[in-house]
């Protein structure tokens, strides 16, 4: 299905929405790093809206992708997932965009991510890319969204395959994936990698994982020295930013912030009561959840395994391209959804879950997501069985906010922190 009218006025509104969301937040009471991520967040979109204008080569991503090569390359990429998110939540457009995908065929049992990314395409109203490279790197509604899109705006694409092992054999298949990702890009910008500045992005993408370990550390500190919306802030950013000084910056900013309150022993909770483990991906459309949850109730998800367990890597300056291959391997998120549970999620639930000291786990149980939610009862009954920790399943939806009310979610927390005060 050709699109025959594209039409990026709704994308210039969310640009604009953004705009003034990064005004209101200036000198946010949450600190600069909050600032300074609704300030990027206009930023990544602006530039988008700009490059689309003025015929930039673009690079349509899914999630994951290593935008670190888009960067060496001076190629603005264009995170899919997140842009269509970012403009069905800013623009209150998801009944639209998900009857549009409704009536291309794609059924509720599909990703909400995907659909909504679907009809942003189907619509017109996303920027015209040079070209998509998606991949099987998450989940398998990503391994087939490239077509789609490929199929609406009749450009070329590229699809990144990754092993689901990580051994010696699939690091280097994965390294040549990324050559070929390379050449691909090439081809499509008419420009050569320049790979001494390669090597400079991904000396700051070394130190950004760095940083992010340093700050997990951190958020070992009883009281809780952050906020609840704190962790998800931070993966947009490592998944926008990655290997760019503005990433880098944030991070520091981030890590400054949480070592002066750890120092100075001052929590965000008005008064802790509970250090909860979070499990998966919060929904994106209702973040004022976490600042109830938090304000209201003392509650501090103080870890998540999925969006902050990096596994060991070591950047090798001498061979930047598989010591990216080895990071895809080993990234929150990728590790993660990649069996065995046991050697997983399942395994750095309970070692994160330990550290932080947590007395209850919430999972945030994404219906379209078949791939976390299989892990649902594995992670349950390890931390039940090993550590006599209770698991909260919330049943929701990460982008489509009329699966089920906030009233709803909120009911089954409140619950919830009635039987953890029980226990104690």
């Amino acid at each position: 299905m050709k699109v025959s009218t594209i039409d990026l006025s709704q994308h210039r509104n969310m640009v604009d929405i953004l705009g003034k969301i990064a005004t209101i937040r200036q000198g946010s009471h949450l600190g600069k790093s909050d600032e300074l991520y609704y300030s990027m967040q206009f930023k990544y979109q602006e530039r988008l809206h700009e490059a689309a204008q003025n015929g930039q080569t673009i690079a349509a991503h899914t999630v994951v992708i290593p935008v670190e090569i888009m960067y060496a390359m001076d190629i603005v990429p264009m995170h899919l997932e997140f842009t269509a998110n970012t403009m069905a939540i800013s623009l209150k457009q998801h009944e639209e965009m998900f009857s549009a995908a409704k009536a291309m065929g794609y059924t509720p049992e599909v990703c909400s991510a995907h659909r909504i990314l679907a009809a942003m395409f189907a619509m017109g109203w996303a920027p015209v890319p040079s070209t998509v490279i998606w991949s099987n790197q998450v989940c398998d509604n990503t391994a087939k969204c490239g077509d789609q899109i490929i199929d609406s705006y009749r450009i070329p694409g590229f699809f990144l395959d990754r092993p689901f092992r990580y051994t010696a054999k699939e690091t280097d298949y994965l390294t040549q994936e990324l050559s070929d990702m390379v050449a691909h890009l090439e081809e499509i910008s008419g420009r050569r990698m320049d790979w001494d500045k390669f090597g400079d992005v991904m000396k700051r993408s070394a130190r950004m994982v760095e940083l992010h370990r340093e700050i997990y550390q951190l958020r070992q500190a009883i009281p809780y020295p952050t906020h609840n919306r704190h962790s998800s802030q931070i993966m947009v950013i490592m998944w926008y930013w990655m290997g760019t000084p503005e990433g880098l910056n944030y991070l520091e900013t981030v890590r400054d912030e949480l070592a002066e309150r750890v120092n100075a022993g001052i929590g965000y909770a008005p008064e802790e009561k509970y250090r909860l483990l979070g499990l998966f991906i919060p929904p994106f459309h209702k973040w004022k959840l976490l600042d109830w949850m938090e304000r209201v109730h003392g509650a501090s998800i103080v870890a998540e395994p999925y969006s902050s367990h990096w596994g060991e890597w070591d950047y090798d300056p001498t061979n930047p391209l598989k010591s990216l291959a080895v990071k895809q391997f080993i990234s929150p998120i990728c590790q993660q959804m990649h069996g065995p549970m046991e050697e997983g999620v399942v395994a750095d639930a309970i070692a994160d879950a330990i550290s932080h000291k947590v007395q209850g786990a919430v999972y945030w149980a994404h219906t379209g997501c078949r791939q976390a939610c299989a892990t649902i009862r594995a992670t349950k009954d390890a931390l039940s069985e090993e550590l006599e920790i209770p698991t909260m399943v919330v049943d929701m939806d990460i982008i489509d906010p009329t699966f089920v009310s906030e009233d709803e979610m909120k009911d089954k927390l409140e619950s919830f922190f009635e039987l953890l005060d029980e226990r104690q």
